[in-house]
């Protein structure tokens, strides 16, 4: 444990301009030193880079083992969402609908037992889009559930951003779905008001 605490802090001090990039090896020696602190913060450096590079099953492999981290530190709400989502989202892009959905209900179910209603917002506005997709789990009457208990809730915490997620799901729903073009513009129009409002450029 002593000699994973010295390289990594020897990795760290010798490299401080290529962090991201040693990541995953600072991420190895801290889990091996038992340093949590120092082993969550890059497994997330790691799983964000991977996430950001499509490699999507490294990715997976680091935000796993950075929520156990998180869950047994008791990281702060953010952080949480973040991991849980950007897990669910490396899961779809990597075909595992059904792994993905499983990650999304366990986010609803730690938001009912915790009184969290951040982390089931974000829950469900991510699962209504897998379902709102033309994804295996293509789905409009459960995209259509989700979006409904979400949108509520995000107008209640002001939650614009996850606002604008669930308004476009609400717009594919009603162009893949219900098939009605009248309200997939105008749900499309609220979402881009909303993404516009908050330089969200990815739902841009």
């Amino acid at each position: 444990r002593e000699v994973h605490l010295q390289v990594g802090g020897a990795l760290e001090e010798a490299s401080p301009d290529r962090i991201d990039e040693l990541a995953p090896t600072l991420a190895h020696h801290f889990t091996r030193a038992r340093s949590d602190e120092k082993a969550l913060h890059y497994c997330v450096l790691a799983a964000d880079a991977a996430f950001r590079m499509y490699a999507n099953a490294e990715a997976i492999d680091h935000y796993t083992y950075a929520i156990d981290l998180a869950l047994k530190h008791d990281a702060d709400l953010e952080r949480l969402i973040h991991l849980y989502t950007n897990k669910g989202r490396a899961q779809e892009l990597n075909g595992e609908y059904d792994d993905a959905l499983e990650n999304y209900q366990t986010m609803v179910a730690m938001a009912t037992d915790s009184a969290e209603p951040k982390l089931e917002l974000a829950a469900l506005a991510a699962r209504a889009v897998v379902h709102a997709t033309q994804s295996p789990k293509f789905d409009p009457a459960k995209a259509l559930e989700d979006c409904e208990r979400a949108l509520t809730p995000a107008r209640k915490l002001g939650d614009r951003a996850a606002e604008a997620k669930v308004l476009w799901a609400l717009m594919l729903v009603h162009v893949l779905g219900v098939e009605d073009p009248v309200k997939a513009v105008s749900f499309g129009e609220e979402s881009l008001e909303a993404a516009k409002e908050m330089d969200l450029r990815e739902q841009l």
